[in-house]
């Protein structure tokens, strides 16, 4: 091949050329979101907006990695991403994408023969991970199917549904608190940093939760809006925990506890902002609330025992390590997440 050709493929960021000569597989650019945005109708019959993409994908402070497929004529048939986050495991603080938007145009995966397109984008995004420490998501049995198959995605363990029908009349008394105030707060401050600080004990395997994220992830997503509920500590103002609230959902009266962030053997501060969550549902007109947190937690007892009710999802936690200190048996026993770890909520 001439020197100029390898180069400029080198330049387009292609990073596997289909020898049959029907696409090729190249780093995502900004450009390509429009294109991208339509592939997203065709393959989930949903919109996704713009601003919500360059929020997920090119506002994220830890940036992003994702390939998409491209034909000879400039068409986008295919994309895999990923969302970096930060992660403390153990000790050790790695990154790590949330695998999202796995996207096959169904015109070329009916079309296409052995061997096709999906495993080979699967296998070329992993080979490509660099520096991270390996992936996780929330996949449907049968992403997971496929997930475990080309890019041995290991299953970590269901993820179980806590819903609780909201009582308008008996939240409003229990918010009132004589150590403790919540509120909405919108502008984070690094009493939050310090409040992770100490969660971070209790969390063998968390996504870091530190203002920096809760603001990126929550306060700063242009196109669905969250509750950042801070309580502090009555009269010294010091942060004690932290909920994370979302109003609706689906077009159902459904509100979503999105994230949650309370030391253990804090069940005061834990009560006062479950109340305050459950009063701000109810005065919305929301009829339950609903979170999602992993089996082995103190956060899913604590629910249970606030009269909400477990319920199955279609949904496994899965991870994949791609450094060797990364040991992914028995992590599913100490993974904490919340619906937020996701990009469904």
């Amino acid at each position: 091949m001439p020197a100029h050709k390898e180069t400029a493929r080198i330049d387009a960021g292609i990073v596997h050329i289909d020898p049959a000569g029907r696409w090729v597989i190249r780093r995502y650019r900004p450009e390509d979101t429009g294109r991208i945005l339509a592939l997203f109708r065709t393959v989930f019959g949903v919109e996704c907006l713009p601003e919500h993409w360059r929020w997920k994908y090119e506002a994220n402070p830890l940036g992003h990695y994702s390939l998409v497929v491209e034909t000879p004529s400039g068409e986008l048939v295919g994309h895999y991403g990923g969302v970096p986050v930060r992660i403390a495991w153990g000790e050790k603080t790695v990154v790590m994408p949330q695998i999202a938007d796995a996207m096959i145009d169904p015109q070329v995966r009916r079309g296409l023969r052995r061997p096709g397109v999906f495993a080979p984008l699967v296998n070329q995004y992993i080979a490509g991970l660099g520096q991270m420490a390996g992936g996780y998501g929330f996949p449907t049995p049968e992403h997971l199917r496929a997930g475990k198959r080309l890019a041995g995605f290991v299953p970590l363990g269901p993820v179980p549904l806590l819903t609780k029908p909201i009582h308008v009349g008996a939240t409003a008394q229990g918010r009132r608190s004589l150590f403790v105030t919540v509120n909405e707060e919108k502008e984070l401050d690094a009493g939050l940093d310090r409040l992770w600080e100490r969660c971070r004990h209790d969390l063998s395997v968390a996504v870091i939760r530190d203002a920096a994220y809760l603001r990126w992830r929550y306060l700063q997503c242009p196109d669905a809006h969250y509750h950042l509920l801070v309580a502090r500590r009555r009269f010294s103002g010091t942060v004690m925990g932290v909920a994370v609230v979302r109003l609706g959902w689906q077009d159902r009266p459904v509100a979503c506890l999105v994230d949650w962030l309370v030391p253990s053997g804090s069940a005061a501060v834990g009560e006062a902002l479950l109340a305050y969550v459950e009063w701000l549902a109810g005065t919305a007109g929301m009829e339950s609330l609903q979170a999602w947190f992993p089996p082995p937690s103190g956060q899913l007892r604590f629910l249970l025992a606030a009269g909400f009710r477990h319920e199955p999802t279609p949904y496994e936690l899965v991870a994949l390590s791609a450094d060797p200190s990364i040991l992914l048996e028995g992590a599913g026993d100490r993974w904490y997440y919340t619906m937020g770890d996701s990009d469904i909520y």
